[in-house]
């Protein structure tokens, strides 16, 4: 959306946070943002963008097998935005 000779601009997207581990798999998000972008002069800008991301939390389950029964577990986690 133009406005006088600024332009007012959304977006929408996916986007996966890569974790340095070989335990787990990626999380998986979205991230929604809204700008202005001013021209100053010729090909000079300013702008100002704000961006939000959300990410999903994963739960990690295991069962071990003891002598004296099974022992369950499950960690979720959730990245920090």
């Amino acid at each position: 959306m133009l406005l006088e000779s600024g332009l007012l601009y959304a977006k929408v997207g996916s986007q996966t946070q890569v974790i340095n581990s070989n335990t787990g798999s990626n999380f998986k998000g979205y991230l929604l943002g809204l700008g202005y972008r001013q021209p100053i002069y010729e090909s000079i800008y300013a702008f100002g963008e704000f961006d939000y991301s959300k990410y999903q939390s994963q739960t990690i389950s295991r069962s071990i097998a003891t002598a004296g029964g099974t022992v369950n577990a499950s960690i979720t986690s959730t990245p920090q935005n």
